[in-house]
């Protein structure tokens, strides 16, 4: 929760920035995931 707190306190563009990074890495862990789960059931 503090971790949220520090980025409320950022102006929208560092806010932006953060949200694309983690935007990014959740897409990353999907398709890894996505993958993984392709290649056992083949």
């Amino acid at each position: 929760m503090e971790k949220l707190q520090l980025i409320e306190q950022l102006d929208e563009d560092e806010k932006k920035s953060i949200f694309k990074i983690i935007d990014g890495l959740v897409s990353k862990k999907k398709l890894k995931d996505t993958l993984t789960s392709a290649l056992k059931t083949s």
